[in-house]
């Protein structure tokens, strides 16, 4: 069964898909600096999501304080705060979080991501990234599409369903009609 004509789009629409439920049920975000090294570097990509246990001492949360987005960890629980501080940081947090305040827990880290997104933000990352492969599976199809043109012209329903999808349609032993 010939099915390699559909592997590159088929594996172009999972990933999408892919990446498409990760933005829409599960904020991402990039981490803008080191406060957080080792555990995450700048440029890396966090995925946050609601706690599934209880907040504690050690987890790390995702927190706004004013316009300000900052993912850093828990060093102590307070009925009505938390105070964070970022691991590569001297000094605990200057400021409360306040439980409201708290956007989520860092779920998954992926790192580097976050230097390809911003690159993706600029014209240039835009046209290497998206509009020069779409060309090229674009054109490696109309390649394709104009190869097989070129082949016999029998055109049966069987023949046409092979030419135009690439499967193999198998045929009863005797029966010749897409030879």
């Amino acid at each position: 069964m010939a099915t390699h004509g559909l592997r590159a789009p088929v594996l172009l629409l999972i990933s999408t898909a892919i990446a498409a439920a990760l933005v829409i049920y599960r904020p991402i975000h990039v981490v803008a600096t080191e406060s957080m090294a080792p555990a995450m570097r700048a440029g890396d990509v966090i995925i946050v999501g609601p706690p599934l246990d209880p907040i504690r001492e050690g987890s790390i949360i995702s927190y706004r304080i004013g316009d300000k987005l900052i993912t850093h960890r828990v060093v102590s629980v307070e009925d009505d705060h938390l105070t964070t501080k970022g691991d590569n940081n001297q000094s605990v947090d200057p400021w409360f979080v306040h439980h409201h305040d708290v956007v989520g827990v860092a779920l998954l880290r992926i790192p580097y991501l976050g230097h390809i997104i911003h690159f993706m933000q600029r014209p240039a990352g835009w046209v290497i990234l998206i509009v020069m492969p779409s060309m090229l599976l674009i054109s490696g199809e109309l390649m394709r599409i104009a190869a097989l043109s070129r082949s016999p012209k029998v055109e049966t329903p069987g023949r046409i369903l092979v030419r135009l999808t690439g499967w193999n349609v198998e045929q009863p032993e005797g029966n010749s009609r897409l030879d």
